[in-house]
């Protein structure tokens, strides 16, 4: 088997995506980015930027109200129902600089900086 290369295809694809919560909050506008098959990437902001709201996107814990979420060239439906993608949540015990040990990253985080979990895709 070969091994996937990080700029083969995309392993996940936010197109300029909305989320607006039944209480009529928007918590994201038009956000995009694509993450490559085979790669490590991380969300990094301060709160209130978008992180967790990204990820239930991506695991479609949320509807869209915009936009579109592939992976692996499928539907965020398909990759669930195929096993192609898991989350896992960041422990709010774990300090920021525990996690960036973890991560593979230029440099430490922020002090104003939160990691919020993991998406595999596989």
């Amino acid at each position: 088997m070969k091994p996937v290369s990080a700029t083969s295809s995309p392993g996940i694809v936010v197109d300029n995506i909305t989320v607006t919560y039944r209480n009529g909050l928007t918590a994201l506008r038009n956000a995009t980015f694509q993450i490559p098959a085979g790669s490590i990437g991380a969300l990094v902001g301060v709160n209130g930027s978008g992180k967790s709201t990204i990820f239930k996107a991506i695991m479609g814990f949320v509807p869209l109200a915009a936009g579109r979420i592939d992976i692996r060239g499928g539907s965020v439906e398909h990759a669930l129902a195929n096993n192609h993608i898991a989350f896992g949540p960041k422990h709010q015990s774990r300090s920021i600089a525990d996690e960036s040990r973890i991560l593979d990253r230029s440099g430490p985080f922020q002090a104003s900086e939160s990691l919020t979990g993991c998406c595999v895709v596989q």
